[in-house]
């Protein structure tokens, strides 16, 4: 915990640590003994949650309400106390973030592409607070990156909610990095062996990909600079589940997938 906030040190403040603290030291409290789905300590589970969601650069609340967002499942759960120390905001956010969490889980059985999106549109319709959709889809994330952990008829079934539900929810609100770690990790565990080839396909040319892309950026950078053009540009081999999806749609093996590289220009208007 100590070594996590050092971290946040360098960009979140003294009063916000000291409220992280707290938050850490009440969901200890509440879960000293509980395991998450994919057996970690469910406080360890948590902090992981949280550190996401800093990474995602979110506001304090969000990160407080990711460190207790398991707290309506462990009851007596005392929303008044809970507002108390951390105020309406964080329990708002909770409560939220535990309905949309229900509502996902006790829907998407409904397999049918027209069930499936009626339940995007409802998860997006019902939240007050979009914050409270982004924990639901780093908790999420958070899970896929454990997954392995868990029985292979469970996995196949996360990866599938995943894939239909929370992949599509993080492009809708255009948050792709989460989007295509969802979208690979589902690839992962439902098509494992395609998974592994292109996974190794990718390994293998990464030097020429990663040189090509460093060459590609030098020449924007310079052009921009030359026509004042104030951006900021990156670049990255597009992610496997991209990739699988076009060699599906075409049907045709990975050496005729020519875009596996993808850059970005990011400017104010």
């Amino acid at each position: 915990v100590e070594a996590w906030l050092a971290r946040l040190a360098g960009h979140r403040s003294q009063a916000q640590l000291d409220r992280l603290r707290q938050a850490v030291q009440a969901a200890h409290r509440l879960h000293a003994d509980e395991r998450s789905l994919d057996d970690l300590p469910r406080v360890q589970a948590l902090l992981l949650t949280a550190d996401q969601l800093d990474r995602l650069k979110l506001d304090l609340d969000s990160l407080v309400a990711g460190l207790l967002s398991e707290a309506p499942a462990s009851p007596p759960f005392d929303a008044a106390a809970l507002a108390e120390d951390f105020g309406a905001a964080v329990v708002s956010l909770v409560e939220q973030t535990a309905r949309l969490r229900e509502l996902s889980a006790a829907t998407v059985r409904r397999n049918t592409e027209e069930g499936l999106e009626n339940l995007r549109r409802m998860l997006l319709g019902i939240s007050a607070d979009v914050r409270a959709l982004l924990i639901v889809l780093v908790k999420r994330l958070r899970l896929m990156r454990g997954l392995k952990r868990l029985p292979r008829e469970e996995q196949i079934a996360f990866a599938e909610e995943t894939r239909a539900v929370h992949a599509p929810l993080a492009n809708r609100l255009g948050i792709w990095q989460v989007k295509w770690e969802l979208e690979d990790l589902s690839l992962r565990f439902l098509e494992p062996e395609a998974y592994k080839t292109l996974a190794r396909q990718l390994d293998d040319r990464r030097p020429e990909r990663e040189a090509f892309i460093a060459g590609v950026l030098q020449r924007l950078e310079a052009e921009c600079q030359a026509h004042g053009i104030q951006g900021e540009i990156s670049g990255r081999p597009k992610h496997i589940y991209s990739i699988w999806r076009k060699m599906e749609r075409k049907r045709v093996d990975f050496d005729r997938i020519f875009d596996v590289r993808a850059v970005r220009v990011l400017v104010d208007t």
